[in-house]
Order: C-alpha cells, then structure tokens, then sequence
C-alpha cells in the first residue's frame, strides 16, 4: 500500500520566539485564541512539498514503512500552521501513518503521535473545524503555536502495509 498523497505546509517564524507572536492588545473584543489571528512579528516562511517539474505532483509518495522530513528548520521560530492531506488505500492508515516532532536538537521526538489522534481523528476521519484545529476540505490543520530555540523538524512515517 503507498501513501499517495502527503502534503503539508508550514509556516514558520524564522525570528527569535518572544511570546508566541503575541503583540499588544488588538482593538475589539478578546479571547484565549485572539493571538493564533495576529500576525508575529518577523519573517514567514511557507514550507510544502512542491513538483519540481513545474507539474502538478506536488506532494510525497511513501511507500509502507518509508518516512519523509516535512520540514527540518534551523534556528528560532514558531509554526504556525500545519495542514496535510493524505490518500491512502489502507482504511487504518490514521492508526498507520504518524507524525515525529522534534525541537532544537532532540534525539528523540517530543511528540510522536498516530496522524489520526493528532488531529482528534484516532479511529474515523470525521469532518469538524475549529479554530485551533479540525478536518476540513480533505485535509488535516492545525493552528496552534509551536515554538522552537535551536531548530524543529517535523516526519510523518507511513506504517500502512
């Protein structure tokens, strides 16, 4: 069975993380998740698989057991947003596929989770959006900060047979 389809985009704040990208209060009403809808400060990056042809094969292809680094950033930053879509035949692949997140310089990831529970899907993708996460329009995203010092990289590991 191969994963067909792995895309995922990031985006990360490639300045030092004071605060997460919060800035001072905004006009209007205020909330707990009012800092994930103001831009941080710095520099943002957009990192996603890309075809490098100029065609329309933009994503990973991975077959049972292979992984791939969907981003390995030096430096400071926080990732802001992670969306990813996935195809596979396997009907466990949100048991199956996983993802390993590792911060400044870590052997061993500080997150290595089921791609399904990740995102609140452990057993059934189910359509639900919110704003700090959800499952919309065929894809898997999250909004919710994750800040780094020294360096971050994110794998997704096909474990689908």
């Amino acid at each position: 069975m191969r994963l067909r389809s792995l895309v995922a985009c990031l985006a990360a704040l490639s300045t030092p993380v004071l605060g997460c990208g919060d800035r001072e209060a905004v006009e209007g009403p205020s909330g707990p998740w009012d800092h994930l809808l103001v831009p941080g400060e710095g520099r943002f990056r957009h990192v996603s698989s890309f075809d490098t042809t100029g065609g329309n094969r933009d994503r990973y292809e991975l077959a049972p057991g292979d992984s791939v680094v969907l981003l390995d950033q030096e430096g400071s930053g926080v990732i802001r947003r992670l969306w990813i879509t996935v195809a596979s035949g396997d009907p466990d692949y949100l048991r199956r596929i996983s993802l390993k997140m590792y911060w400044d310089g870590e052997r061993d990831p500080s997150v290595a989770v089921p791609l399904g529970d990740f995102f609140g899907n452990g057993f059934e993708k189910s359509h639900y959006t919110a704003l700090p996460m959800g499952v919309s329009s065929g894809g898997f995203y999250t909004y919710l900060p994750m800040p780094f010092s020294r360096g971050a990289r994110i794998v997704a590991e096909n474990g689908t047979g």
